[in-house]
């Protein structure tokens, strides 16, 4: 919940209020702030009574009208909540097909294993475009507009990618680019929704509950993807045949575009940015400009709450988005905030690193472990699930940890987890040269070394591209930016995601030789080390900070 720092003065709103006797009568409220954190607000015919520490932005603006206080607003973030949750889990329904379906369509289509990279690249190097443009579109466009459009292209791309009748390596690679370009969008809108409902303090265990859908949306794109394919084998009498892989598509369309229409339809009822926005208060009665106070914590500065009219300078739309927000469009726009935000570039710089480690562990685990380790293809994938596994523990760990453990302090909670990663990968690369002479040990052992692994960077890769970003857009001078800062982190962590293929081909000679996988690992633990130290500024202490004699790590932050 968020903590509202509300001045001493009373605050006068005006509600419409139905009655019997006639269709509106006008009550006049009055909102207080004692100095022990409690808000009432009085009316002539109503009294209601808060605490100021259990309230959201969304309860106060609701409360203030008198248009159903908590309960209403409760039921609306639970179901923008359930919107972007289960909007999310569809968009990976059409993210995960084409790994299950590259045995069978290489076999079909006779392309190369570099044929496939060639696609698998082109989605990459799509998405962190996507990542970009969805951040702005959000900014710009509006919410609800920006998440039909691209999630309707990203289940209409699938379907063709399924149905085209001549498909072609280029061909193929062009639809397949679409889709990432289309996927890429969404993230940064969703993070915006979350963060208008739930406050910026919330946003901690807000997202790491909602990056559950990911995890669980990848697994069940697998599940979907495999299923679909071995009931079109079954149909054939268990013979191997061309175009199978088609099956695997299909589905995750056809959900994901029912599940557009599902989205637009809660954004459109509960998502009103008006509600979260300052211009739906009213101006106070002081001279005072409140718009400017902020709430310092010890990782970023952020708006406590804004009560004059003219803090935006944009006109905002019905479903959040700003027809006249401050700065040139494009490339110009991009590099002004980039400028005007701090720690956004060690932010990116640190998730870059990240998502290059995550990323090589998921497409390659599996290959690994039947290549260097001796496993069958279904031990392998059943043990490369156990980093799934672990992956949705984290995120919902990491959100936890910095509300209880950390006092907010998102930044500390990344860099230890990152460092937890670390020794964890050291210690991996160790079990690749000296394993456990049982079986049973060292299949032990690989099991709880993945959980611990995939727990451990899951919970950067959620924090680092969710409420932190948001932090950064809260401590910009851009305004009506904060998706589009989103996106910039997310779009420049996903150029890691793209050189983790060339970063992995680069040290792997030899798949078998475990030797040459260790140095992989090795390798990964110094990039996470690398990646808490682009953060370890932002992680120490305010007076730590001013005593370090790092000057050039300082300066990160300056």
């Amino acid at each position: 919940m968020v903590k509202f720092r509300l001045p001493s003065q009373i605050l006068e709103c005006r509600a419409a209020s139905s009655s019997s006797s006639s269709s509106s009568s006008r009550l006049s409220h009055q909102l207080h702030a004692d100095e022990g954190g409690e808000c009432r607000m009085r009316g002539r015919h109503c009294e209601h009574k808060y605490e100021a520490t259990m309230m959201s932005q969304t309860t106060i603006c609701a409360a203030m009208r008198g248009d159903g206080g908590v309960d209403k607003a409760r039921r609306r973030r639970i179901m923008l909540f359930f919107a972007c949750w289960i909007g999310y889990l569809a968009v990976y329904l059409c993210r995960k097909p084409f790994a299950v379906a590259k045995a069978n369509l290489a076999a079909s289509l006779e392309i190369s294993s570099p044929g496939l990279s060639f696609i698998d690249t082109a989605f990459l190097a799509s998405y962190s475009i996507g990542a970009f443009v969805g951040g702005r579109l959000g900014d710009k466009i509006g919410v609800r507009r920006t998440l039909v459009f691209s999630m309707g292209i990203s289940a209409l791309s699938t379907y063709i990618f399924a149905l085209v009748p001549s498909p072609s390596l280029p061909l193929l690679a062009i639809i397949w680019a679409v889709n990432g370009l289309a996927q890429g969008c969404p993230y940064p809108v969703f993070l915006k929704v979350l963060s208008d409902t739930f406050g910026d303090e919330n946003m901690s265990m807000t997202a790491g509950l909602w990056s559950t859908s990911s995890y669980l949306g990848g697994a069940m794109g697998n599940a979907i993807a495999s299923a679909m394919m071995n009931h079109r084998m079954a149909m054939s009498g268990g013979k191997t045949v061309e175009n199978v892989w088609r099956a695997a598509f299909v589905p995750g369309s056809m959900v994901l575009m029912c599940t557009t229409a599902f989205v637009a339809r809660i954004i459109h009822l509960y998502y009103d940015k008006k509600d979260f926005s300052s211009a739906s208060l009213p101006a106070p009665t002081t001279a005072r400009p409140y718009s400017a106070v902020k709430r310092k914590t010890s990782d970023s500065i952020v708006p406590v709450l804004s009560l004059s009219d003219d803090v935006d300078s944009g006109t905002v739309c019905d479903d959040g988005g700003s027809t006249g927000a401050t700065g040139d469009g494009g490339v110009v726009l991009i590099i002004n905030i980039i400028r005007n935000t701090p720690y956004l570039l060690s932010i990116s710089a640190s998730y870059f690193l990240v998502k290059l480690v995550r990323y090589s562990l998921l497409m390659w685990l599996p290959f690994m472990l039947t290549q260097a380790k001796g496993l069958s293809t279904n031990s392998a994938g059943a043990l490369s699930s156990c980093f799934e596994m672990g992956s949705m523990i984290g995120s919902i760990f990491a959100g936890w940890a910095c509300d209880h453990l950390a006092s907010g302090r998102r930044l500390l909670v990344v860099w230890c987890m990152l460092l937890g990663t670390a020794f964890a990968t050291l210690y991996y690369a160790r079990l690749d040269l000296y394993p456990p002479t049982s079986p049973e040990s060292c299949v032990f052992y690989e099991i709880v070394v993945l959980i611990i692994m995939g727990a451990a960077i899951a919970g950067p890769d959620t924090l680092l591209s969710g409420p932190i970003a948001q932090d950064c857009a809260s401590n910009s001078s851009e305004k009506n930016c904060s998706s589009t800062i989103v996106g910039i982190v997310d779009g420049l962590g996903s150029i890691g995601a793209i050189f983790q293929g060339p970063y992995t081909a680069a040290i792997i000679k030899n798949s078998e030789m475990t030797q040459q996988w260790s140095n992989l690992h090795v390798s990964f633990a110094l990039c996470l080390f690398l990646a808490a130290l682009l953060l370890s500024s932002g992680a120490l202490p305010d007076e730590a900070r001013r005593k370090s004699s790092h000057h050039w790590v300082k300066a990160l932050y300056s």
